[in-house]
């Protein structure tokens, strides 16, 4: 079964009981988790590259070993019920930068619309959206939220590409997270509902030292001439600097340039 209770609560009037079918002065319900602790068989992380201080490309793979995940029972009214997936990156030590490689907010509900790949099944969702809300500072958490997910049945793999997660810069540190797989809950007061969770921790000794980051020589800005690209326009440019076997390439565009 999923793994929540919703509870009804009665209060009634006088000698009135639920048995009696008699008025009730106050009725309260909501849901109370009960969520999986994954064995590190569901959710897996990497990260390239794996180095101190640096912009990692980081992919999160959760596969469903639990079950079909019930789609519409009749006790919900035959609505379809939704899920998104929650990734805690702990600031309790300088394991991970305090913003992730992303610039402060203001508020705490103010979020980074980053860049992301979300692939089920091995085929690209681009509908997906990936919400990243800073820390800021120690003692805090950042959290990145993908929202938006169907139910899954069994052996449903998803892929999450997050192409920067910056490190912090302590090389005694150990950074550590916690990935979740939650059900939304609108209309309860509890607004979602942690269905699944892994503790995710990347020993320091697994980690290389600080030292220059191995996309250095991909910086080079292309040159598109002093006119602007327009509609339809066909864009080439070649890098000036060559690396042996890189590991990834990101091509990071200006606000506002689009591609359609």
């Amino acid at each position: 079964m999923i793994q929540r209770y919703k509870f009804h609560v009665y209060f009634f009037l006088g000698t009135n009981t639920f048995a009696s079918g008699g008025e009730h002065e106050v009725y309260y319900e909501d849901y109370v988790p009960d969520p999986i602790e994954d064995d590190g068989s569901m959710f897996q992380a990497e990260f390239h590259p794996l180095k101190y201080g640096q912009k990692s490309y980081m992919i999160i793979t959760w596969t469903n070993l639990y079950m079909d995940f019930p789609a519409t029972p009749p006790h919900d009214n035959g609505l379809v019920r939704n899920y998104f997936f929650e990734f805690e990156f702990y600031h309790s030590n300088a394991g991970w930068d305090y913003n992730l490689g992303w610039s402060a907010t203001a508020n705490y509900y103010d979020f980074h619309e980053v860049p992301c790949i979300i692939e089920i099944n091995g085929t690209p969702d681009t509908a997906k959206k990936c919400e990243l809300y800073p820390g800021g500072a120690a003692g805090t958490t950042s959290y990145l939220r993908v929202w938006g997910f169907a139910p899954f049945t069994l052996n449903d793999e998803v892929k999450f590409h997050i192409p920067r997660i910056q490190f912090g810069t302590n090389t005694a540190l150990s950074p550590s997270m916690r990935m979740y797989l939650h059900e939304n809950t609108p209309g309860e007061n509890t607004h979602f509902i942690p269905i699944i969770f892994y503790d995710y921790t990347i020993n320091s000794g697994t980690i290389n030292g600080i030292g220059a980051p191995n996309y250095n020589a991909f910086s080079t800005d292309p040159a598109l001439g002093s006119d602007q690209p327009e509609i339809e326009t066909t864009l080439t440019y070649a890098f000036t600097t060559v690396a042996t076997d890189p590991d990834y390439i990101l091509y990071e565009y200006p606000d506002p340039f689009y591609v359609a």
